[in-house]
């Protein structure tokens, strides 16, 4: 992610009108290029919504646990209209706003999670059949180690991929001539929290 960040810095630095891997892509192999790079573009992100929809139609059905009988679509409705609104946003400059507000929302989250994992006086239980849990972890199929340990790859890729966004990032900066210096600062913290 860095030396990409590096190398796409340099990029468009050659290419000052390049603001998206599309036109970029015009800019040094022609029209054909800016097609096929925009139509991968454009799956990619259909397919990074419809994660983003499910995990918030699952994270809003795991909030009503206690109504079994709710399917999944009424959740997903939901989502999609309180993210239908945010989907407007065009610059990253806008959606900064809304990132600062999630963010806000996650450190909150956290505060009250450890504030109630540290002043929560309950006695904990012994682990005194742990040699069976052990065992039953062990008789786990291949195929539920593989997607764990991909879903752990891929979540500590996805940590790592913003490169998707650096040219449209530069061109939003007031200085993008300090932009290895702002890729290098957020990488490090990336790293340094995963």
């Amino acid at each position: 992610s860095l030396y990409s960040g590096f190398l796409l810095h340099r990029l468009q630095q050659w290419f000052p009108a390049g603001i998206t891997y599309g036109d970029m892509a015009r800019e040094v192999v022609g029209p054909t290029g800016q097609k096929i790079v925009f139509a991968f573009i454009y799956v990619a992100f259909f397919g990074n919504l419809a994660i983003y929809i499910l995990t918030c139609a699952e994270s809003l059905q795991n909030v009503f646990y206690d109504h079994p009988t709710w399917c999944k679509w009424p959740f997903t409705l939901v989502t999609c209209f309180f993210l239908l609104p945010f989907c407007q946003l065009r610059t990253l400059h806008h959606v900064s706003y809304v990132a600062s507000a999630s963010a806000a929302a996650i450190i909150v989250a956290l505060v009250i999670v450890l504030a109630v994992a540290f002043t929560d006086d309950r006695e904990i239980a012994p682990l005194t059949d742990l040699p069976a849990a052990v065992g039953a972890a062990e008789q786990l199929s291949p195929l539920v180690h593989f997607f764990k340990t991909m879903s752990a790859v891929t979540t500590a890729i996805f940590a790592f991929g913003g490169q998707g966004l650096y040219f449209e990032t530069m061109a939003e900066m007031r200085k993008p001539e300090q932009f290895p210096r702002a890729v290098s600062l957020t990488t490090g913290l990336i790293l340094v929290i995963y």
